[in-house]
């Protein structure tokens, strides 16, 4: 996708750097972090691994108005979305507020700078279609610094196999 953008016109993440948020949540006080823990390895214990599926993109808030470029992740039984659902449970119990928006998951590859227009090429919004495992749940802190976010993981655990 990178050749079709203006060469100047888009902040790409770093591949190390590509996920898919479950649920954002923001600042977190230490218990909440330690009740996070606990929930999400709960969780992890309920849910297989499974394969979601890369096969699209488009952008946030939309393709007139470009923002953020990303990846579709779809997964047609629905594993992710159940993943989804249970960790949203978990970040209520630990004390957040329900999250109003539904979840569409994708995976975020870039940033567009203002007044960049999306290409007008058919290729624009097709990707070719990858097979992704989903093995793990992560908690991650994002520090935000001038040459872009810094992920730490500050807990990791693998889904059942």
């Amino acid at each position: 996708m990178r050749p079709l953008w203006p060469a100047q016109g888009v902040s790409w993440v770093r591949p190390e750097n590509l996920h898919l948020t479950l649920r954002f949540l923001g600042a977190a006080e230490d218990a909440q972090i330690a009740a996070l823990r606990e929930g999400l390895t709960a969780v992890a214990a309920r849910h297989e691994a499974f394969t979601a599926t890369v096969e699209r993109s488009g952008c946030f808030p939309n393709r007139r108005r470009p923002k953020v470029i990303w990846a579709g992740v779809a997964d047609a039984d629905g594993r992710l979305g159940a993943l989804q659902r249970d960790v949203e449970e978990v970040v209520c119990a630990a004390g957040w507020e329900p999250e109003e928006r539904d979840f569409r998951p994708h995976v975020t590859l870039g940033r567009v700078r203002a007044r960049v227009r999306s290409p007008r090429s058919k290729q624009s919004g097709e990707l070719p279609r990858l097979q992704v495992p989903v093995e793990a749940v992560e908690l991650i802190e994002s520090i935000l610094k001038p040459t872009g976010a810094e992920y730490r993981t500050l807990h990791r655990v693998m889904l059942t196999s």
